[in-house]
């Protein structure tokens, strides 16, 4: 993305006849453009890597599988795992520093091209888990190799040449799975607490004072603090004890720049994060999931959308958004699309060649 970001890396990986990584080597800079080298390398019986941020060795038997799970990487890196793997018949791969990386498949489907002689090509969808704090999700053949075939987003898209018109297709149907997975994921972990809910005994915070306060009982409906201290308790008609001495009771946190997305959403709120502001994203798939968040369809923060205003750049980000700016006029008549949208502020934000005067006129809330 030429945006004056990054990242622009070079990636080498080598594997031998049995489909272990022997090398991996990453260059170049990341997304903010800081320096990027990462090395793994196999031979014997010891893995070595170092990644900049940490470096290691381990010792590993003859015919042992051990994956290097790197800080940078492109989505293709991912292809000698999942190839090994369904060779062996493993959904379990040992991978280093540490961890394991557990393979599912969420969804299967023969996609053809338009042609009318297309041979249909058979696509599956893993989740990668343990590869980060939430799954991996890639499109791979459904063949002998398991290759990685597509790596798809609401804004962007990473796949197989002479295959770009399957992208939406399969956003959809990543969509649809992603969407089931993480309502299985909410039934297991919420739980409704309806009218009254009184905490007792933990310390609170304080934030006009900015400190914590001495252990006391709480008393919330519909999601806000109605009263504390022995006022609390006795109220009546209370329908929720939580019994809390030795815990600390804070406000909902702020995270003021996000690009948030579906399988994140449960993350901020284990963190205790309830509200989220999200500085660019897709237009259509942020205006979709605060629907669903509204709706119930999704659990998860607060989400406020701000608007996105670019200058003119060969690649700018704000083509993915369908903000774009090159004139007067045109910033005029965005700026009021941009009022039309779920959004509640807007963000500038300067590309590679800059956003040059005149500047976009303020927007208002609407």
């Amino acid at each position: 993305m030429n945006n004056g970001r990054g990242p622009t890396l070079s990636e080498t990986l080598q594997v031998d006849e049995q489909g272990r990584l022997l090398q991996h080597a990453i260059s170049g800079r990341s997304e903010f453009g800081s320096p990027v080298r990462e090395v793994f390398s196999r031979t014997g019986e010891t893995a070595r890597w170092d990644s900049g941020a940490d470096q290691g060795s381990a010792k590993l038997g003859a015919d042992e599988l051990a994956f290097y799970s790197p800080m940078e990487g492109s989505p293709g890196a991912l292809s000698p795992l999942l190839t090994i793997a369904h060779r062996l018949g493993l959904d379990s791969v040992p991978t280093l520093p540490r961890g394991a990386a557990r393979i599912e498949v969420l969804d299967r489907l023969l996609w053809r091209k338009p042609e009318a002689d297309a041979t249909a090509i058979p696509l599956a969808l893993v989740a990668l888990h343990g590869a980060d704090v939430f799954p991996r999700l890639a499109w791979v053949r459904e063949d002998a190799d398991r290759a990685f075939f597509a790596d798809i987003g609401p804004s962007w898209s990473l796949i197989e040449e002479g295959f770009e018109a399957a992208a939406p297709e399969l956003l959809a149907r990543q969509d649809a799975a992603e969407q089931a997975r993480l309502k299985a994921l909410m039934s297991a972990v919420r739980q409704s607490l309806p009218g009254k809910t009184l905490i007792r005994g933990a310390r609170w915070f304080d934030a006009p004072a900015a400190v914590m306060r001495e252990p006391e009982d709480v008393l919330i409906e519909n999601g806000r603090i109605i009263a504390r201290g022995p006022a609390a308790s006795a109220h009546a008609n209370i329908t929720n004890t939580i019994d809390a001495p030795g815990s600390s009771l804070l406000p909902g946190l702020w995270d003021m720049h996000v690009h948030v997305g579906k399988s994140d959403l449960l993350l901020h709120l284990a963190a205790g994060v309830t509200t989220v502001r999200d500085l660019s994203n897709d237009n259509d798939y942020l205006g979709k999931l605060r629907q669903q968040l509204s709706q119930g369809e999704l659990l998860g923060p607060r989400v406020l959308a701000n608007g996105f205003i670019e200058g003119k750049a060969p690649f700018p980000r704000g083509a993915a958004l369908w903000w774009l700016h090159w004139t007067t006029r045109s910033r005029r008549s965005t700026c009021m699309r941009t009022r039309a949208t779920p959004s509640s502020s807007s963000t500038t934000l300067s590309s590679q060649s800059g956003l040059a005067p005149p500047w976009p006129m303020p927007t208002k809330r609407a």
